[in-house]
């Protein structure tokens, strides 16, 4: 399956015109990540928990999708980004062929079943598209998902306890991967495909006995408890990941957006077509979401499953789970998401809801697995599953292609389009034609699927990848930050994404107002535009909008965040505007007012503002500091010495008492010294961490200690023991049949 790997990949992403690093989100965004996690580890021997270069400042372990405790991340701290990430996509498309073939050999389908259902997965649709457009974190988590369902699968067979132990390092092993809604969606179908095949276990009579006691009773309490056991303990496992980002989502833009939130955007009706022909989906910037094709021959497979009543070895239960799928990618366009949003936890905390496309395509697969195994190893002659088979397979395929050759692009015409149509019509033929008097059939068909997938995904590439190229002033702006060495280059920069590549801050050591990030904080969204005077747009996908900015505003707003450059669009080019009296990265001021949150915003767009002047607070200094008179003379001086991703040092001369202002984004876990001893931080001027200082010298440590994260390790290393411990347990006796690689 490795080597089935490495030719998927090398044939769809490592041609010359073509290289995976093309990614839109690989190139604008994660690569930036990987390199900033492997110059801390190897520059300041530390685990960046906070990253200063996007968004003013930022979170960036609790953003998962940085996937800090994921074991793949190591290739991207060992090796140079360019060879790690072929590496890391290698690797993944192996491990989901891997874990799909065990799990068909789990349920005990014939080998050649279980390869062409490796095939079907590792390639499908949803997993191609989202390797297309550099999502490393959706084909990570994509990988770990058969392994998740064949821990289930083995747990109701046969009740043993190091079954428990392995679905739960599965999952906690995918929630680090990053992509959360693919790591809930395994859990909760997972769950589900549980309980129906203990049901079906149940209903035929093959319940095994438990602890001690014989009979569908004692089955059905062990088995219930085994399987919340397995999600129970991965969720512990990845705890150490998931309260750091349940903390953020908590503080986020998206927190509380309600139904109309999570329904939107969902997979239009109409696109829903592409299942059959390709050419049908629409070019959307979307279209990666929901793009979830498995090939003609799965979907023949899968009809003929239904045609012929095989809802053994979990052939109904595939059934239920892809029904249950495809109402929720739909999302709002039905009236059952509605009754999904209220009662199925966990799904309210997603939006995007196209992607559970990945769980269609996984139950088709598994229903056409089923179908082929009864082909192989069932009686020669069959006229019900001959029958279905072949016309599942002629019905599936001419709706196809019908399809294909009246898409509005004109399907069919292009070298994509007839190397797929000609899959499409191959793949058809080799299902009807599987027997077991003909060994070359089972040749044929996963060949010709994988043919059909990738010709496929060829079919649909422009319609889902956003070309990648580096826009024509970044050069010219970046040769300006780096020209600027003052203030060891502390200062800020706010350049639309039209000039200036997102998270390119990274990369020019220099830290942005804007980004790319899934939880945009959200006082940190109401600061901006509230300073520009910008309505906050409906849709809360991380990005600043650009009409924040687009002339240069009188005075300056940003002072307090010391913006230094800001580059506004004019004319198909740009203006340059230079703000000639920054605060600085560190500042004293020894006047200070009280004032609820939304008060501070308007006190600070006022001209008279100046956050070196008075500082605005939600709470008063500790101390009995009092307000002091103004005067002429400044309070002092603060220069920062060292800036590390968690920990900031400041030094200090102050002529009275004042309040030390750190131009960096306040958040929970950020705490402060003051000459050795732990002060209380305050939030400053709405946004920014700031402490009391007496007269004189000091040495004052900003440092990032979060105590979510010293939770979530505590709960992962108890659920670890309980896993060593169930993993060392002996089989249960009188345990029931096991499959094949039970």
């Amino acid at each position: 399956m490795a080597g089935v790997a490495v030719f998927v990949v090398a044939i769809v992403f490592l041609v010359p015109s073509e290289r995976l690093s093309q990614g839109y989100d690989w190139f604008q965004n994660w690569r930036y990540h990987k390199e900033f996690l492997r110059s801390t580890v190897f520059g300041e021997g530390s685990i960046p928990l906070w990253c200063r270069w996007s968004f003013s400042g930022k979170p960036f372990l609790a953003d998962p999708e940085t996937q800090i405790f994921y074991p793949g991340t190591l290739l991207y701290v060992l090796l140079p980004a360019s060879l790690a990430l072929p590496l890391d996509v290698l690797t993944h498309f192996a491990l989901a062929g891997i874990g799909m073939l065990l799990f068909c050999r789990q349920r005990g389908l014939h080998p050649w079943a279980c390869l062409f259902g490796a095939i079907a997965y590792l390639a499908c649709g949803f997993n191609l598209a989202h390797t297309t457009v550099g999502h490393i974190f959706y084909y990570a988590a994509v990988a770990w998902a058969p392994f998740v369902f064949l821990a289930v699968e083995g747990w109701v067979q046969t009740l043993s306890p190091r079954w428990i132990a392995a679905g739960a390092g599965a999952l906690a092993v995918q929630y680090f991967a990053g992509a959360l809604q693919v790591s809930w969606m395994t859990m909760a179908f997972g769950c589900l495909y549980g309980i129906g095949r203990a049901v079906e276990r149940w209903w035929d009579g093959r319940a095994p006995a438990a602890a001690g006691r014989p009979g569908r009773s004692g089955f059905t309490l062990k088995l219930a408890g085994g399987l919340a056991a397995i999600f129970a303990l991965g969720l512990l496992l990845a705890a150490a990941q998931l309260m750091p980002t349940l903390e953020l989502a908590s503080l986020s833009v998206r927190e509380g957006r309600g139904y109309a939130y999570s329904a939107s955007p969902s997979l239009p009706p109409a696109q829903a077509t592409h299942m059959l022909a390709p050419a049908l989906l629409k070019r959307d910037v979307l279209a990666c979401e929901f793009y979830g094709y498995v090939g003609i021959s799965v979907l023949a497979l899968a009809g003929a499953a239904l045609g012929a009543g095989m809802f053994r070895r979990g052939g109904a239960v595939f059934l239920v789970l892809g029904a249950l799928a495809a109402l929720m990618m739909l999302g709002g366009a039905t009236p059952a998401f509605q009754v999904f949003y209220y009662t199925v936890p966990g799904l309210s905390l997603f939006r995007d809801h196209s992607r559970e496309v990945f769980i269609l395509g996984f139950c088709l697969t598994g229903l056409a697995t089923a179908a082929l195994d009864r082909v192989l190893v069932g009686p020669a002659r069959n006229p019900r599953l001959r029958l279905a088979l072949a016309g599942s397979a002629v019905g599936v395929c001419l709706a196809a292609v019908l399809m294909q050759l009246s898409a509005p692009s004109g399907g069919g015409s292009g070298p994509a389009e007839v190397v797929w149509l000609a899959a499409a019509v191959g793949s058809a033929a080799a299902v009807i034609l599987q027997s077991p008097q003909r060994p070359w059939t089972r040749w044929a068909l996963p060949g010709l699927l994988l043919l059909d997938l990738l010709s496929a995904e060829r079919v649909v590439r422009d319609r889902i990848e956003i070309p990648s190229r580096v826009p024509d002033a970044q050069e010219k702006l970046a040769s300006v930050l780096r020209a600027d060495g003052s203030d060891q280059g502390l200062y800020r920069f706010w350049f639309p994404r039209g000039l200036f590549m997102s998270d390119q801050g990274y990369s020019e050591r220099r830290s942005a107002i804007e980004g790319y990030e899934n939880m945009l904080l959200r006082r940190y969204q109401s600061y901006i535009h509230g300073m520009t005077g910008a309505p906050v747009k409906p849709d809360v996908i991380n990005i600043l909008t650009q009409s924040n900015f687009t002339h240069a505003p009188d005075p300056f707003p940003f002072k307090a965040l010391n913006v230094k450059y800001a580059a506004i669009p004019a004319g198909g080019s740009y203006k340059l505007h230079v703000n000639t009296d920054p605060c600085g990265a560190a500042f004293l001021a020894d006047r200070w007012e009280v004032l609820p949150e939304k008060t501070i915003l308007e006190r600070m767009r006022s001209q008279e503002f100046d956050p070196r002047q008075v500082v605005y607070l939600e709470q008063p200094p500790p101390d009995g500091l009092s307000d002091a008179a103004p005067s002429a003379d400044p309070p002092g001086r603060a220069s920062v010495l060292r800036n590390r991703s968690n920990r900031i040092l400041v030094h200090v001369e102050a002529n009275r008492p004042a309040i030390l202002v750190l131009s960096e984004i306040h958040y929970p876990g950020w705490r402060v010294r003051v000459d050795g001893t732990e002060q209380q931080l305050l939030r400053a001027d709405y946004i920014l961490r700031a402490v009391r200082v007496s007269v004189g010298r000091h040495e004052v440590e900003f440092f990032f200690s979060s105590p979510s994260l010293r939770w979530g390790l505590l709960a992962g290393g108890v659920a670890l023991g309980v896993c060593a411990a169930l993993a060392f347990l002996g089989r249960p006796k009188g345990s029931g049949q096991g499959g094949p690689t039970g």
